[in-house]
C-alpha cells in the first residue's frame, strides 16, 4: 500500500499516514524500515502493510518504507 504522512510528531514517535486508498492509518517509529531511531516528514510518501486493527479501531501501519518528498 502506499499514502502520504499527513502528522508525524518526532517528540513522540508516531503519527498519521492518509492512504491512497481512503483510509488513515497509525504509525510507530518501531514500524518505519531502518536503524536507530526513524522519524517521517508530513507531505513524505511512503509505502507499507497493514498491520490490522488496534483496541481503538485504528488502523495501524507496518513495515513503513519511505519514499522521499515531504517538509
Amino acid at each position: 500500500m502506499t499514502g502520504a504522512v499527513s502528522r508525524y510528531d518526532e517528540d513522540e514517535g508516531h503519527g498519521l499516514i492518509a492512504g491512497d486508498d481512503g483510509e488513515t492509518y497509525w504509525v510507530h517509529f518501531m514500524h518505519i524500515v531502518g536503524e536507530g531511531y526513524r522519524a517521517l516528514s508530513v507531505g513524505e510518501r511512503v509505502e507499507f502493510q497493514w498491520d490490522g486493527e488496534m483496541q481503538d479501531r485504528r488502523r495501524r501501519a507496518s513495515a513503513v518504507v519511505p519514499l522521499g518528498g515531504g517538509e
